[in-house]
């Protein structure tokens, strides 16, 4: 579990891979039950550009929602719409949703105090079937690198025009994805 503290919260970050969510609507509830006062969103990890992705993803979804930009109250929600760079749930949902299909899946946590990783360890395990591995956000594969560039729209022409001398395919892709997601907090 990667933790780390965010303006007034404690963000929790686990990934989990092989999962069976035969119902992600029921899992996700049954999550939000247990930890009742944290806020919890569940995405795909297949689709999640690494650590940075999230991290970056929450401190805007924290800021928008403290001032009053969210569009919503939940910063678990917004936290969602940042990831996605989408402004529409029903869009980010889209893209970032769990399915029954979905084999990989990253938990986010927001909770005003730390959280005993064995306990959620445990529930989650009992939840849905799968292996924590956090490891399942980050880009580790050149799979991965097409379909986050098919799924955010960047074309190989982007790609090529925006490298910056000695960058690698991985931190060009995440970078790009990065800014998609800042310009949802310019309002651009």
């Amino acid at each position: 579990m990667i933790e780390s503290k965010l303006d007034g919260f404690i963000l929790n970050v686990l990934g989990f891979t092989n999962v069976n969510i035969p119902n992600p609507d029921i899992a996700l509830r049954e999550l939000r039950h247990k930890f009742v006062g944290s806020e919890i969103q569940m995405m795909r990890a297949d689709r999640v550009a690494g650590l940075e992705h999230l991290s970056f993803a929450a401190e805007n979804a924290v800021r928008a929602v403290r001032q009053g930009r969210g569009r919503s109250k939940s910063v678990a929600m917004e936290t969602l719409l940042f990831t996605s760079g989408q402004r529409q749930i029903s869009r980010a949902l889209e893209r970032l949703g769990v399915t029954p299909q979905t084999r990989e899946v990253v938990i986010t946590i927001f909770s005003s105090q730390s959280l005993n990783e064995d306990e959620v360890n445990a529930f989650v395990a009992s939840v849905f079937e799968g292996k924590r591995l956090d490891a399942v956000v980050e880009i580790s594969s050149g799979k991965k690198i097409r379909e986050l560039c098919r799924l955010y729209g960047i074309s190989s022409q982007e790609l090529s025009a925006a490298r910056l001398p000695s960058e690698g395919a991985k931190s060009l892709v995440k970078r790009l994805i990065l800014e998609r997601s800042a310009l949802l907090s310019t309002g651009t």
